[in-house]
């Protein structure tokens, strides 16, 4: 009788390890994204010959608020984007509503798959270029 509860450990331990996984793997349905990814968030990456920056407030009301800094030879500039977020289908999706902003900002609708996210970091890929991108939460 020992000897089947033994045989029978790894085989349990194995099923929960797959199961818990498939739970951080499994991207969760989209009420429970939307939940966790209230708050305000960081990102940043170099363009060219300079760094593009940026915060993005994403509100419990569906509303967003970016502002952020493109920073190059030529000095930097500022720009802020305004409008509604959601969450379909695990991609996270801004409607643009009022936008002073180069590139990205230009679009009504800019849309991303999220890959993953923690309560520290998010990490999409572009709707359109499928380049992946991070953001980093700041702290509550």
């Amino acid at each position: 009788m020992p000897t089947s509860r033994i045989n029978g450990f790894p085989k349990f331990t194995a099923a929960l390890l797959l199961c818990l996984a498939g739970c951080v793997m499994q991207p969760a349905n989209d009420t429970a994204l939307e939940s966790r990814l209230l708050g305000k968030w960081s990102a940043s990456r170099y363009i060219g010959s300079g760094t593009w920056e940026q915060s993005t407030d994403l509100r419990p009301d569906g509303t967003f608020v970016i502002a952020g800094v493109l920073r190059n030879v030529q000095g930097a500039s500022s720009f802020h984007a305004s409008g509604s977020w959601l969450v379909r289908d695990g991609y996270l999706t801004f409607k643009i509503a009022q936008s002073d902003g180069p590139g990205d900002f230009t679009q009504i609708e800019r849309r991303a798959r999220i890959v993953s996210i923690s309560d520290w970091e998010l990490v999409t890929s572009d709707g359109d270029t499928g380049r992946e991108q991070r953001a980093w939460r700041y702290p509550k």
